[in-house]
């Protein structure tokens, strides 16, 4: 990282990477060309090319094309000859537009003019696993003693990015598996107590003409009419909540209404599925052995 600012600027230093780069760097790697010439970076001397998020945030809405920059110590200077879409080096969940976090400027430089003291070759294949082999056997063709490391593919890099997000969310899946299975237990046992405390009075509906499929839509409306109270209860919480779940959401607002919605079908699903076999039960009492109970 270093300390990127444009000449005639009054303004704060921006934290950029900068890259040394040589070849189709940015063919091989899929970064758009958004302005300029990117093969001015070999032909130029103190050529720079920037990425998109670097350009907004040290010239905003002027033009970086043409612009003057300098960086690192001692500082060097260059001229923006190009401007590229940007890039997520550090973790592929930063988002670019978040306001919370920014994606991380990048300077690109030409290799020839700032050799890098590690090197780091990107190359494409159609057959990765060819790919591999050939990339370890064109650079030990070179240098057979040369020390590599970190020889992988792109997929394997974005497994190792993706691996804590993987896991949290297999954690998340269990944990929302078994609280969906303790709501059903508490709902069948609250409903079945409830059932058996009425009894009586079902007993008495029944003999007085009350249809057992009535008695079935009773209980079951309410259970759903105790949920949806619930549901209601739990907004203010909800919106109070937002703003910390908006930290570890990626490209999904806090408050979509998609999720929300399925959310709250499956608990009423889960109170459904709870309440029906305590309704079925007590809409089955024998209303003659009820009656001479009382």
């Amino acid at each position: 990282m270093a300390s990127v600012l444009a000449e005639g600027r009054s303004q704060a230093p921006l934290r950029a990477a900068v890259w040394s780069i040589s070849g189709d760097y940015f063919r091989c790697l899929g970064i758009r060309r958004l302005r300029g010439d990117i093969t001015d970076l070999q032909r130029i001397q103190e050529a720079v090319v920037i990425d998109a998020a670097g350009a907004q945030a040290i010239f905003g809405r002027d033009e970086a094309l043409g612009q003057r920059v300098s960086w690192g110590t001692p500082r060097r200077y260059g001229i923006v000859v190009a401007v590229v879409g940007d890039i997520h080096d550090m973790r592929v969940n930063v988002a670019t537009n978040s306001k919370s976090s920014f994606a991380g400027a990048h300077l690109y430089i030409d290799a020839s003019d700032e050799p890098p003291l590690v090197v780091r070759v990107a190359a494409r294949a159609v057959d990765t696993r060819a790919g591999l082999k050939a990339l370890d056997e064109a650079i030990k063709g070179v240098d057979r003693d040369m020390p590599l490391s970190g020889l992988e593919s792109l997929e394997q890099l974005v497994d190792v990015q993706l691996a804590r997000e993987r896991f949290l969310f297999v954690v998340a899946m269990v944990i929302g598996i078994v609280s969906v299975g303790v709501a059903l237990a508490g709902m069948f046992a609250l409903m079945t107590h409830a059932a058996t405390e009425r009894s009586h009075e079902i007993g008495v509906r029944l003999a007085i003409g009350a249809r057992p499929s009535g008695i079935l839509i009773m209980i079951l409306q309410e259970a759903l009419g105790m949920t949806s109270l619930t549901l209601i209860a739990s907004v203010p919480l909800l919106l109070l909540s937002s703003s910390a779940l908006a930290a570890v959401l990626f490209e999904t607002s806090s408050l979509d209404l998609t999720v929300f919605g399925s959310v709250v079908g499956i608990i009423l699903a889960v109170t459904i599925a709870a309440s029906l076999m305590p309704a079925m039960r007590a809409a089955s009492i024998n209303v003659n052995e009820m009656l001479r109970r009382l």
